[in-house]
């Protein structure tokens, strides 16, 4: 009874979340001009990040993507997701298959759009390297700037690879309406993430809730706009 319970307001939660998410995504584009401009005028700091993102990219584009084991690891990472989205809305898993072909499959009863979008918002790289960065103590923090710069790079080349017009997860949502959520779902993970660098998990936690404030305001701003009218 409490498994459908929240498989089905998992359902009818689907679209107000992804619009939720989409415009919180663009938000973080304006309270996130901040973190951006320190990156431009303190490079040393954000030197450590920038090596890691830039060090993974390298190896993905001359060495990993191609091979096998690049394949295994991102299907298993991108089904991996759907099982914790199907655990967090209540939904049952059967099995999970991954290849090192790059082909993978997990078989979920009462999947929903949330399960079926959730890799193309996180990976499970990303979010362990987040949560690692937000409970370090100041003292560890700058040793886990580099991981996490190679962690971000990781999802934003998975999400590339794997986001495409035939893929059978955008069914719910159909590609055209997929692409603006995945890149505004990119860009707020984009911020959250260089709070993180910048100043751990309470930096994160204000830029959500900056980000989250201002976009209310729009919101009660655009409501008045229509009552005066």
């Amino acid at each position: 009874m409490i498994r459908r319970l929240f498989q089905k307001g998992a359902s009818l939660l689907f679209w107000p979340l992804l619009v939720m998410l989409t415009l919180l995504g663009l938000q973080s584009l304006s309270t996130g001009a901040a973190l951006l401009e320190t990156w431009f005028h303190e490079p040393l700091g954000w030197l450590p990040f920038t090596l890691g993102a830039a060090a993974y990219a390298a190896l993905w584009k001359w060495y990993w993507r191609g091979s096998s084991s690049y394949g295994f690891v991102t299907t298993l990472d991108h089904e991996l997701v759907h099982v914790l989205a199907a655990w967090l809305t209540g939904s049952r898993v059967d099995n999970l298959n991954a290849t090192a072909l790059g082909g993978g499959k997990v078989n979920i009863q009462g999947s929903n759009g949330i399960i079926s979008m959730a890799p193309y918002l996180m990976s499970i790289g990303l979010l362990l390297a987040m949560l690692l960065t937000a409970i370090a103590s100041s003292t560890v923090l700058p040793l886990l700037r580099p991981m996490l710069g190679v962690a971000w790079a990781y999802h934003c080349f998975k999400v590339f690879d794997q986001a495409r017009p035939r893929q059978t997860d955008f069914r719910w949502t159909t590609w055209p309406l997929a692409v603006p959520v995945v890149i505004a779902s990119g860009l707020l993970t984009t911020g959250m993430v260089l709070a993180l660098h910048h100043g751990g998990g309470g930096a994160m936690l204000t830029f959500l809730e900056d980000t989250w404030n201002a976009l209310l305001d729009h919101v009660i701003a655009l409501v008045g706009l229509f009552r005066f009218h």
